[in-house]
């Protein structure tokens, strides 16, 4: 956030953060190829904790979307 807003942005634009997931099965040849070459950069250099938990995010397909997810977004939204 802090690279694409000021401070002034900050403290008045709500944000949210909302995962979705990853789905190989539906990516064409050139992303899997680049989520392939990330994972094996992270594997070079797995010394942090994030460094293993995005390694072991990016191996394989998950979807941990869900309306539970959106919730605090389409209260903020309904505020208005």
């Amino acid at each position: 956030m802090t690279n694409n807003l000021n401070e002034e942005e900050l403290k008045n634009i709500k944000h949210f953060y909302i995962p979705a997931g990853l789905k190989y099965e539906i990516m064409g040849f050139l992303d899997k190829t680049m989520m392939k070459m990330a994972s094996k950069m992270l594997e070079k250099r797995t010394i942090k904790k994030e460094d293993i938990v995005m390694q072991n995010s990016i191996k394989k397909s998950y979807d941990i979307s869900g309306k539970e997810i959106i919730k605090p977004l389409i209260e903020y939204v309904k505020s208005f």
